[in-house]
């Protein structure tokens, strides 16, 4: 047996080095395939990640037609574990220990920002980007069965908010953030949210005309801005705004993105 020992040895080392690490996909649509290269980079964008870059549309609603940014294409860095945006322009780019951000500068050009590099949590089993309104947003890691949320102070360090942890609730089929604090469920194909009240605590809407009945068979719900979302089927993202004034969900056809 013991002369075995060193070719046993060989192949293990092998089969660890050769083990494939996934890279250039969106991490929070890591459980929804068809979904995994499509993500919201922010100011009204989609990113579609192809062949080592994100290719970049804008949405001109005054013809209501979707046209490619060619000024705005990411390459995205090799090495990486997944992408993920935090929206206002700002993409993050997992690496083993950290995440590193660029954000879309004035010139249209992506730059990586030293001071906004995060270092990943030591165990953690899921990471979420919350989108804001007019500025970067938060980020959260799912840990012990709870999202604790973390923000950059606008210098140098991203600090844990340790007066917002949201408790996952038991029995969902998948959760997501629609930004701005708020946080969507989703059970029997029905999407509920919960919001971070002033006082501090977690309430869920529990309004009828605030729970989206979801298309039968969707491939995948993709955060796009705070408060609307894009739904895949059959190669087709439509969009949904939640329209807190009137309480209820309005979709936009005219919004409608085929993919090729």
């Amino acid at each position: 047996m013991s002369r075995f020992l060193p070719l046993i040895l060989i192949s293990l080392l092998l089969a660890v080095s050769c083990r494939r690490v996934e890279s250039n996909y969106n991490i929070e649509q890591a459980d929804h395939p068809a979904g995994r290269h499509i993500l919201a980079p922010g100011m009204g964008t989609l990113g579609l990640i192809e062949e080592g870059k994100i290719i970049v549309y804008y949405f001109m609603p005054e013809k209501d037609v979707w046209m490619q940014d060619k000024t705005s294409q990411f390459f995205i860095p090799e090495d990486n574990r997944g992408l993920l945006s935090l929206g206002m322009g700002t993409l993050g780019v997992l690496g083993e220990q950290q995440i590193d951000f660029y954000r879309l500068d004035q010139e249209n050009h992506w730059r990586r920002e030293d001071r906004f590099t995060f270092r990943l949590p030591r165990r953690y089993n899921r990471l979420l980007a919350v989108k804001m309104p007019w500025e970067m947003g938060v980020l959260a890691a799912e840990m012990n069965n709870h999202l604790e949320f973390f923000y950059h102070d606008g210098h140098s360090e991203w600090r844990h908010d340790e007066t917002a942890s949201f408790r996952i609730p038991d029995g969902i089929d998948h959760y997501f953030s629609m930004g701005n604090m708020t946080i969507a469920v989703v059970s029997d194909n029905k999407l509920g949210l919960y919001y971070l009240h002033p006082e501090g605590d977690w309430r869920f809407l529990d309004q009828s005309s605030l729970v989206l009945k979801l298309p039968d068979n969707y491939e995948a719900i993709i955060p796009f801005e705070p408060g609307i979302i894009a739904i895949l089927k059959d190669n087709l993202l439509s969009f949904y705004e939640l329209n807190m004034s009137e309480r209820r969900w309005e979709v936009d056809r005219g919004m409608d993105f085929y993919l090729n």
